[in-house]
Formats: structure tokens, sequence, C-alpha cells
């Protein structure tokens, strides 16, 4: 029969190996700000990220831009991990899928849509879709 010391220091010893290595590899603060990359689909539209800390985790919101136009502003990005995903006009007949994941140094976010097999690769940048309409 196991005591409860011995029950509760395992519960503990789990909780603590699971917040150590089950959260994202890359640091939150190494994320948080603004990514964008080349939506390679289309000549002149990019993709923008921004990151943000939430609590302690991270999450987002997307963008595309079309030229000067916005083809989409607002859409909530997951991020589970390396793993970063978003869905771009949810419900309708054309929804589009962004899955990526970061690099293991951070630095650079590869994904694509899932119904496209042109790559997007994302690094931190400028807030790209503030000015446009």
């Amino acid at each position: 029969m196991e005591t409860h010391g011995l029950a509760s220091f395992r519960v503990i010893a789990i909780v603590a190996l699971c917040a150590c290595g089950c959260g994202n590899p890359v640091a939150p603060s190494k994320i948080a700000g603004y990514w964008s990359g080349r939506d390679g689909s289309a000549h002149f539209a990019a993709v923008q990220i921004r990151f943000e800390q939430q609590g302690s985790g991270i999450g987002g919101t997307a963008c595309r831009l079309d030229g000067q136009s916005l083809s989409f502003t607002g859409v909530p990005v997951y991020v589970d991990g390396s793993r970063v995903t978003f869905t771009a006009f949810p419900g309708q007949d054309i929804e589009h899928v962004f899955v990526g994941r970061f690099t293991s140094d951070g630095e650079t976010l590869n994904g694509a849509w899932t119904h496209s097999s042109e790559q997007i690769v994302m690094t931190r940048g400028g807030d790209l879709c503030a000015n446009a309409h």
C-alpha cells in the first residue's frame, strides 16, 4: 500500500516534468513580436503574425496583406510547442488553414497553407498590416 506522502511526491514530480518538457521549446519572450513572410502562392502577398505572451504560453493574431489590401486580419493564432496554426475564413467555402513550425533556434517559422505546397518562411519583421485597408 502506498503512503500519502509518496503519492503526493509522484504527482508533484509528474507536474514538474510536464511543466519543463511539455511546453514550447522556444521561449515565449524570443517569439513575441511581429513575424512576416511572403505568401508564395501570390506575387505581392505577405502573411504576418503578431505573437504575444499569454500567461506562461504564447498566442497571437494573423493578417494577410495583398498589395495594399487586407485579405484578412485579427485571426487567432495558436501555438502548441513549436507548432503554429490558424484558420483564415473559418466556416466559409474557402477555409485556409496555416500550419507551421519554429526552427529549433527560434529564428524562423516555416509553414504552408494546407491546400498548397508553397512554403511560407516567416522571420521577425515590422508591422506590415498596420497601414493597409
